[in-house]
Formats: C-alpha cells, structure tokens, sequence
C-alpha cells in the first residue's frame, strides 16, 4: 500500500471537516421574539415586525420589531393595524427579548444556540475565516513537519489532534469556546 492510498482516506476527512464547519455557521431567516405573555390580538402579533425591503423585495426586519408597549396599548383599545393605526407612525425598538429562528432548512446551527444575528452577525464569518486560516497555516507546518519526521507519522497525528478538537468542540459553551 503506497503513501497515496493510505493518504486519500485523511484527504476526504479534511473535505468534510471543512464543510462541517460552514453549513453550522449558515444564517437562518429570523425575526425578533415577542413575548408569549403579550397580550396581543392576532392581528398586531402578526403586525409586530416591520417590513423591510430587502434584495428588491420587503421582508420582515430580523432586527428590529415596533414598541412593545405602543402595540399593547392599541391592541388593548381594539385598534387595527394598518386601519386605525399607521404603522409607519409606531416607533421601532430593537429585539429586546432575542430572536426567533426559521427551522425551515436548519434545526441547530451555531447562529440561532449564541444568537449570533444583528449586532453580533460579524461572529459567524469570522468562524469560518479562522477556520481556514488554521488550514492554511496548517497546511505549511504539516508539510515541513512532515520533511523532518515523515509524512506518515505526521499524518496520523494531525489526524489525531484535528478528531481530538472535532471532539471537544461538540461540547461547546459558547461561541469563543466553538
């Protein structure tokens, strides 16, 4: 069995280690939380989330929602939105009780367990740019690592440490952890 064979299993295993790491760190659709003890009319619940136009097209704001207490307030007094009450009048506040998060195409990704949305949306790409960075890297201290001490003995440690970190990191607290 020649080095190639025995290195095209821990090639493909590199491949998919990559596309673990990314498909986690997709962004869901997401819209701000109201809470379940609002004593909201279907009709301003629904009405909650401003529409924003976004891609050509309005979407609801996955940042912001219309005051909470404006909207109690009018539900309350049997207002309807959008013919008692200009929603474009409300004023807006930002997700003050977090986010829900579309299940639609992922159930659990590391966005939606830290809430990494809206002020903290940046967190996500950066995962992944580090993640390839320590590729990158890695790929240069492997190969001269491998000069010095053969490319088998060095293979199979990499191999090592990259399952013994894939492992600590399904354990993850946080997000600085992950």
């Amino acid at each position: 069995l020649s080095s190639a064979h025995a290195a095209a299993p821990a090639g493909s295993g590199q491949r998919k280690e990559g596309r673990k790491k990314t498909q986690p760190a997709a962004i869901p659709d997401h819209w701000c939380r109201v809470p379940s003890n609002a004593n909201l009319s279907a009709a301003w619940l629904n009405a909650s989330i401003p529409l924003e136009k976004r891609g050509g097209r309005q979407v609801r704001s996955q940042c912001r929602r219309y005051r909470l207490e404006a909207l109690l307030n009018f539900s309350a007094g049997n207002l309807e939105p959008g013919r008692d009450v200009n929603l474009s009048q409300v004023g807006q506040e930002e997700c003050l009780d977090g986010w829900e998060f579309s299940r639609e195409y992922y159930d659990n990704t590391i966005v939606n367990e830290w809430t990494l949305v809206c002020d903290n949306d940046w967190k996500a790409p950066l995962t992944v740019s580090l993640l390839f960075v320590g590729v990158l890297l890695g790929s240069f201290i492997s190969g001269q690592l491998s000069d010095r001490f053969g490319r088998k003995l060095v293979l199979f440690v990499t191999m090592g440490i990259q399952t013994l970190f894939s492992f600590i990191q399904l354990f993850s607290t946080s997000w600085e952890m992950f």
